[in-house]
């Protein structure tokens, strides 16, 4: 019982969390926009109809989770697009930690890494709730 209130908690969390950071790139007022266009390519990162996109899809990946559909799915988007953020941001701004000290990228780098892993239990627990269904049938 707790492990499943555990789980409805971190995934209801993350849609938030996504559907909140993809309105603030809708609305052009999120605080890693910088961190993203100095990342990214110059077509990419003053490009307005990319950073919709972006926004769409964190949008998108927010309200899969807080609706409970499609959440493995979304989790593995979100795994890719964190992977992609977080290397494009390491490679273009380094990671720079004077300990105990991290920069404004190395600081979006481990939160990342924190999300990453949230998505790994929510895959890890649909695959597992999938097992035990299939396992009841027969």
């Amino acid at each position: 019982m707790l492990h499943s209130r555990a789980i409805l908690l971190l995934r209801l969390s993350l849609g938030l969390v996504f559907s909140w950071f993809g309105v603030l790139k809708l609305f052009n007022v999120s605080p890693v926009l910088e961190i993203i266009k100095h990342a990214l390519p110059p077509m990419f990162g003053e490009s307005q109809l990319f950073m919709f996109l972006l926004a769409f899809v964190e949008i998108l990946i927010g309200i899969a989770f807080l609706s409970n559909r499609v959440v493995k799915i979304a989790a593995l988007v979100m795994i890719a697009h964190l992977l992609i953020a977080t290397v494009a941001v390491l490679f273009t701004q380094g990671f720079d930690p004077r300990f105990p000290v991290l920069s404004l990228a190395g600081e979006f780098a481990l939160k990342n890494l924190v999300l990453i892993a949230a998505g790994c239990v929510l895959i890890a627990e649909k695959s597992e709730k999938k097992e035990d269904d299939m396992r009841y049938r027969f």
